[in-house]
């Protein structure tokens, strides 16, 4: 069973009766967004709307036209994999074929994404933490909140990262196949028929380290724009009611770069429902 597909079952047993919360506002952010839809998808009575914060991206909204790498990876292999039990069945065998043009389909244009970032940062500085600011958590979080945009709090850091004993940032405390678990489980997600409220930075400026060529930084930010702006249309056509609200060369961490805006189009969102 998909990670989201467990998150879902666990959703209404767990945490909605635990708080006795009522019809919930659920709000996540960029991968997040795969659990919002299968939350969405799975309980759309029992939720009054959902919050995408840079997160409808196509783990969370599905466009069959253009594909989603991830999820049709995942796609790929289960189709693979029933394959096993008979290589010559000509039906399975035919879903393998469309499932591989699919990927292909997917697979170029994740390539495509990737090309043009490593384009953008040729001849950038190193992005990584120096000792020093390894050397404490307060330092640490000045460089992480130069990173994402904004100021993010300490006591975060501190739950993702391990202490030395020095009292310096170790490793991080969630092994790599906790990563790696979710991105294996991302579904080919329609928008739920619930509200829709997604927060987008749009148009987008890369959070990368920018690199010594300015047209090829400025080719990736638009080709990434152009990007956002067909999931945005994904989204409008399979939920017309959806509400969309762009923050110009927000962050991808746009809470914390806009916080204000953020907060304003969240709360606007929630006094209109009913």
């Amino acid at each position: 069973m998909a990670n989201a597909q467990r998150l879902k079952e666990k959703y209404k047993e767990t945490v909605v009766k635990a708080l006795h919360i009522h019809r919930p506002i659920v709000a996540g952010h960029s991968i997040a967004g795969e659990e919002l839809s299968a939350i969405g998808t799975r309980y759309q009575d029992k939720i009054a709307g959902l919050i995408y914060l840079d997160a409808a991206h196509g783990y969370a909204i599905y466009d069959q036209a253009r594909g989603a790498y991830l999820p049709d990876l995942n796609h790929l292999t289960m189709q693979i994999s029933r394959m096993h039990a008979d290589p010559t069945d000509k039906s399975q065998m035919t879903k393998l074929l469309n499932e591989v043009s699919v990927m292909q389909r997917s697979l170029g244009s994740e390539l495509a994404g990737i090309a043009a970032d490593d384009a953008s940062t040729t001849g950038a500085p190193p992005s990584e933490p120096t000792p020093k600011e390894l050397a404490s958590f307060p330092a640490f979080r000045c460089f992480v909140s130069a990173q994402l945009g904004g100021v993010i709090p300490e006591d975060e850091i501190r739950q993702t990262f391990a202490t030395t004993a020095t009292g310096g940032v170790g490793e991080q405390k969630a092994p790599a196949f906790v990563y790696n678990a979710i991105l294996e489980g991302e579904e080919r997600f329609r928008a739920p028929g619930v509200p829709i409220l997604s927060i987008v930075p749009v148009p987008r400026v890369s959070d990368l380290p920018a690199g010594k060529d300015a047209a090829k930084r400025q080719a990736d930010d638009a080709l990434h724009t152009r990007m956002q702006e067909q999931e945005i249309a994904t989204l409008l056509h399979q939920q017309p009611s959806a509400k969309i609200v762009r923050i110009p060369y927000g962050h991808h961490f746009l809470f914390l770069s806009n916080p204000t805006q953020v907060v304003s189009a969240m709360t606007a969102f929630g006094e209109q429902l009913p």
